[in-house]
C-alpha cells in the first residue's frame, strides 16, 4: 500500500534495491544469501540491468586503477514511465499483486451481491392454490381468481398433482397467457402431491391464464400431467 501510495517510500525503495544490486556484485554476500537473491531478487529485468550496470563499473574501475578496488557509487537509473509500469504489472511486483487481490476480492463482493439479490428477492410474495381440471377454457367455476395488492414481488402457485399421473423425479412448470404464449416458471418447492411455482407480478396482468405442469420421469422423457390448472388475474 505504501509503494502505491507514497512517492517517498517509493524512492526508499529504489535506493534499497540500488544498494543491494551493488553489494551482490562486490561479493558480499554470503552463498545461501547470494542464492536466494539469484532466485527471487534478480527475476525481475529492472534488478538484473541494476546488477549489471554495476559490474559493469566496478571492472572498469579495476581496470583502470591497477586492480584496486574504488569505491564507485551506482547511478540510480530512473525507470521510464513504461518501465514502471511494466514492473507494477509484473507478477513479481508488490504492486501487481495488491491489485491482483483487490480485484479478486472486488469480483467476489460483485458475484455475492448478485447472488444475495438472486437469493432476496423477490420478498413480498402472492399466494393462490389451483386444482387440474379437464376444461380447455379458464372461464367458470374451476378459474381460481387472484388478486395481487400492490408492493407485491411476485405469486406463488400451488399446485395439487392429480393423484392418477406420476410418479415423476422431477416437473416443469409453463405459464400460458390467453394469446398461446408460454413462460417457464420457476419452481420453488416439490413433493408428490403437490408442486408450487413463482411468478413475477410482471407476467401476471389483469386476464385469464392457464398453467400446464409436465413431469419429468427417472429416464429423462417427458409428459404432459393430464388437465390444466386455470386462473384468472382480477
Amino acid at each position: 500500500m505504501r509503494l502505491l501510495t507514497k512517492p517517498s517510500f517509493v524512492e526508499e525503495f529504489d535506493t534499497i534495491v540500488d544498494e543491494i544490486a551493488d553489494h551482490y556484485v562486490r561479493g558480499a554476500f554470503e552463498a545461501d544469501e547470494r542464492e536466494r537473491l539469484e532466485q527471487y531478487f534478480l527475476r525481475s529485468g529492472e534488478r538484473r540491468f541494476k546488477a549489471q550496470f554495476a559490474s559493469v563499473l566496478l571492472d572498469h574501475a579495476k581496470a583502470t586503477r591497477g586492480n584496486k578496488v574504488v569505491e564507485v557509487p551506482t547511478p540510480v537509473k530512473r525507470p521510464t514511465l513504461f518501465e514502471s509500469l511494466l514492473a507494477f504489472l509484473s507478477p513479481q511486483s508488490p504492486g501487481f499483486k495488491f491489485a491482483t487481490t483487490a480485484a479478486v476480492i472486488l469480483l467476489a463482493v460483485t458475484i455475492g451481491y448478485i447472488g444475495y439479490r438472486g437469493w432476496s428477492t423477490p420478498q413480498n410474495f402472492a399466494f393462490i392454490e389451483l386444482t387440474v381440471s379437464s376444461s380447455d377454457r379458464g372461464t367458470g367455476p374451476q378459474s381460481q381468481p387472484l388478486q395481487i395488492a400492490p408492493g407485491t414481488d411476485a405469486v406463488k402457485i400451488l399446485l395439487h398433482v392429480p393423484a392418477q399421473s406420476g410418479p415423476y423425479q422431477d416437473y416443469q412448470v409453463e405459464l400460458v397467457t390467453g394469446d398461446g404464449a408460454k413462460t417457464p416458471l420457476t419452481i420453488a418447492e416439490r413433493n408428490p402431491q403437490t408442486v408450487t411455482a413463482v411468478a413475477p407480478v410482471n407476467l401476471l396482468t389483469p386476464g385469464s391464464y392457464a398453467v400446464q405442469l409436465t413431469g419429468i420421469k427417472t429416464d429423462g422423457k417427458q409428459e404432459r400431467v393430464p388437465g390444466t390448472y386455470y386462473l384468472t388475474v382480477q
